[in-house]
């Protein structure tokens, strides 16, 4: 089991866990602020530039298990993280493209 610390499917899950994780988080920060009424909602739904920021910060999430696992040398863990961030990206412009430009 030790070995599947070290291999490029634990760093495969990490990365699709920790952007999920954190957008879960942001949200949850998010409708405290529209609660309070710090930001506007439109009828308790984000809008589309909120919900495109919440998942951009849940896709830097993945930067904090990368410099981890950077600090411990361990580059195969490193390598599927840098790989599920970049599919995230790249699903995050696929999906939000019409609405960025």
């Amino acid at each position: 089991m030790n070995d599947f610390k070290t291999s490029i499917w634990f760093g495969i899950i990490i990365g699709i866990c920790i952007p999920i994780l954190g957008a879960a988080i942001t949200k949850m920060i998010f409708e405290q602020l529209a609660g309070a009424g710090i930001i506007p909602t439109n009828s308790g739904v984000f809008f589309v530039n909120q919900e495109r920021t919440i998942w951009v910060i849940g896709i830097i999430f993945n930067l904090i298990p990368f410099q981890y696992f950077k600090a411990k040398k361990s580059e195969n863990v490193m390598k599927g993280i840098l790989y599920m961030t970049i599919l995230a990206v790249a699903i995050w412009l696929i999906y939000y493209f019409r609405t960025i430009f």
